[in-house]
């Protein structure tokens, strides 16, 4: 059904490849980060959503073919769907049904519950292609609620010693995830204008209400407490974050809850993953009940 070639992963009975690590004639992406959406394809196939961030990121003059979710494609000798992966805005698992059974990549996917994305929905297979960034027992993610009043609370007792809050997170998915999770009710909230880019996109499809002011120091001097700023972790230490002068600063990742990462980061961290954890990893293989399964690392997204 599916082989693994210098090029990625292909299917010869529909002639494309799934994320292309090298340009090919024509790619299904499953979702708009970097190390899956590269620049170079002939052709891209993605959700509509997906469309919009890779004309941000790639380029407006890319071919594309948007495709919604739940919506069959003919290609050669198969037929492709997209369905929800749970992973950022447009992310999809690619089902494909061709003479020898049905595959299903999952591509980056979490199992919890996300307003700003659509859910996951488990797809029965016969091959079972899955990304398993965190796919050791150590991995079990806290509930997103409980999360988020933890930051509010790192949050307020900065405010009450009168300094900045600064919380890394990536700016496509993560950051979004987290902005709309805030009590803008709390303080003043501002973010790095890669995050804004991306917000724009999401309040387009009307995933978040409010795509954020971009954090510049004249702004400072409008506001009555102190502020809370989301960035990528490439502005940790830049001159960005020093704008701010007094801050405390946060890293929000699935690996903070590993010490080792902690003590690396070397600053708070809150434990958000746009991943499956391992109790999600094993709910999935047990829901698509596959003949074969194939498991991929994940790679830090950008």
């Amino acid at each position: 059904m599916l082989t693994l070639t210098p090029n990625g992963l292909y299917s010869p009975d529909g002639d494309f490849y799934i994320d292309p690590v090298r340009p090919v004639k024509q790619a299904i992406i499953t979702h708009g980060h970097a190390d899956h959406a590269r620049w170079g394809m002939g052709h891209y196939i993605a959700t509509p959503e997906t469309c919009d961030i890779m004309t941000v990121r790639l380029g407006k003059d890319i071919s594309t073919t948007r495709l919604p979710y739940n919506t069959p494609m003919s290609l050669r000798k198969t037929t492709v769907q997209l369905v929800p992966a749970g992973h950022i805005l447009g992310s999809a698992q690619v089902v494909i049904d061709s003479p020898a059974g049905r595959a299903v990549v999952t591509g980056d996917f979490k199992v919890d519950q996300d307003s700003t994305v659509d859910s996951f929905e488990p797809v029965p297979c016969d091959l079972l292609v899955m990304e398993t960034t965190f796919a050791l027992p150590i991995y079990n993610w806290p509930s997103i609620t409980d999360v988020l009043a933890d930051i509010h609370a790192f949050w307020r007792k900065n405010q009450v010693e009168g300094v900045h809050t600064v919380l890394y997170a990536y700016s496509l998915g993560k950051a979004q995830r987290l902005l709309a999770g805030l009590d803008q009710t709390q303080g003043p909230i501002a973010v790095h204008s890669a995050v804004a880019n991306m917000n724009d996109i999401y309040v387009k499809n009307k995933r978040l209400l409010s795509s954020f002011p971009v954090f510049k120091k004249t702004a400072m001097a409008d506001w009555s407490t102190p502020g809370l700023v989301v960035a990528p972790p490439a502005t940790i230490g830049s001159r960005f974050i020093k704008m701010l002068g007094s801050y405390r600063e946060a890293y929000v990742s699935g690996w903070m809850l590993g010490k080792g990462q902690v003590r690396r980061r070397n600053m708070r961290g809150f434990v958000v993953s746009d991943h499956a954890d391992w109790a999600g990893l094993n709910a999935t293989v047990s829901n698509a009940k596959p003949r074969t399964s194939w498991t991929i690392h994940g790679f830090f997204d950008s």
